[in-house]
């Protein structure tokens, strides 16, 4: 970490140097995150947030002054940012959403974020991570729920407790409802294998 942080503090000292800066813009992503033993995994393929919280650093000239925001975004959101920044027009059915808007401190379009870990559909909403595990026949196997505002460890599955079935339907719902188009064209692709093989 500290040699990756050395790097880029010398590639901004040389965009600064040679007045690139002023016309520049920097994104720094990371890949996923990784179980040390969290939840008995050795891995970074999960649907915890110790996997899906990743780095992302943006730099855009005449907008971002050093600020840290805690919205909660994607990385299908840097395209549509750089495009934004750039001026130039998105395509039309470009997933994602400008990321310019919280730079500058106005309400964000979308406020949850959708990952996928093989049948594993999570969603991230104000302090709640909730997944659900899905068959070919896009049932519900089984899930789970946490609250980050009191469960930042995610030890606690509250999916089970009647105290939050109307959460979990709601997470539900918009989840269904945005979990993109790709979802069916996948559990096709899937199927045509499976078909294959047997």
């Amino acid at each position: 970490m500290s040699y990756v942080d050395a790097q880029l503090g010398k590639i901004l000292k040389a965009l600064d140097e040679t007045g690139l800066a002023e016309n520049t813009i920097v994104v720094l992503i990371g890949d996923h995150g990784w179980n040390l033993g969290d939840h008995k995994l050795w891995a970074k393929h999960c649907n915890f947030e110790t996997v899906l919280n990743t780095p992302l650093v943006l730099r855009v000239p005449g907008k971002t002054k050093g600020q840290n925001i805690n919205n909660i975004v994607e990385f299908i959101d840097i395209f549509p940012t750089l495009t934004s920044a750039t001026n130039i027009n998105n395509p039309s059915l470009l997933p994602g959403q400008s990321l310019l808007p919280l730079l500058d401190k106005k309400k964000p379009a979308k406020d949850f974020a959708i990952c996928r870990w093989n049948d594993g559909w999570t969603i991230i909403k104000d302090q709640y991570f909730y997944t659900e595990w899905i068959d070919k026949d896009d049932k519900v196997t089984t899930n789970m729920l946490f609250d980050h505002s009191k469960d930042p460890m995610e030890l606690n599955n509250l999916a089970n407790s009647p105290k939050h079935t109307l959460t979990i339907a709601n997470l539900t719902k918009l989840l269904r409802e945005n979990r993109g188009a790709d979802f069916n064209v996948d559990r096709r692709i899937e199927g045509k294998k499976g078909e294959r093989e047997e």
